[in-house]
């Protein structure tokens, strides 16, 4: 018998992050432990023991294993062909190798994507398992994402990506941190789909978020993480 939520070190770097329920564990206790909502649970929350998903209304079972989503996709696109300018490279293998360092740490599988074009492909493969995503790319007013070239199918667009995150629960966090990511109407839309997002409302300035240039009456943000909306 075991007294709460027992995490398997087996699954530590899998898709699904494995979990053995205890007496009197619950879904809520489970979902703030994995920085998930609760009332989402239907559908994130899967019972091993039973080979089906969990209603957030459901009981849970004493010595059953439940499995949750485990997947952070870590985007770069901040390379050459697009990026050949060596300051902004260097920001980006160094801000991805930073993120992973506790990502890897708290026993998530990392799925690297190189290029834009790949990011689509990459939120469907994994939407059911998807835990958070990380963007480091050049960014629009208008929602273009990408390494700064518009050669066709070298990038992608916000409300493409925001498509495929919503109709089902909300990834735990989204790290965006191309500029303009949260300009205008994009700041409420990624609140739809995740619940802890950090971005920019104007040009990342070395972790500083210029959104004055985007709102001429914004103040400036700290340079901390961008501006956390939630």
């Amino acid at each position: 018998m075991f007294l709460m939520w027992d995490i398997t070190m087996e699954s530590a770097g899998q898709e699904r992050r494995k979990w053995r329920a205890g007496q009197n564990d619950s879904i809520k206790a489970l979902a703030e432990r994995v920085f998930l909502a609760s009332e989402e649970a239907g559908y994130w929350l899967y019972s091993e023991t039973l080979s089906k998903y969990v209603s957030h209304d459901s009981e849970i079972v004493d010595g059953h294993t439940y499995s949750v989503p485990n997947v952070l996709l870590s985007c770069n696109f901040l390379r050459p062909p697009g990026e050949t300018r060596p300051v902004f490279i260097a920001s980006g293998e160094g801000g991805q190798a930073a993120s992973e360092i506790t990502a890897r740490h708290q026993g998530k599988m990392i799925h690297r994507i190189d290029y834009a074009k790949d990011l689509i492909q990459g939120i469907k493969d994994h939407r059911k398992d998807l835990w958070g995503l990380l963007i480091y790319g050049h960014g629009g007013q208008q929602g273009y994402v990408g390494d700064g070239s518009w050669n066709e199918g070298e990038y992608t667009t916000q409300d493409e990506i925001l498509s495929l995150l919503s109709g089902t629960y909300r990834i735990s966090w989204a790290n965006l941190r191309e500029c303009y990511s949260l300009a205008g109407t994009f700041k409420e839309k990624w609140e739809c789909v995740a619940l802890h997002t950090y971005g920019f409302i104007g040009i990342n300035a070395a972790g500083i978020d210029l959104n004055n240039l985007w709102d001429p009456n914004a103040k400036l943000i700290p340079p901390t993480h961008g501006t956390k909306i939630r």
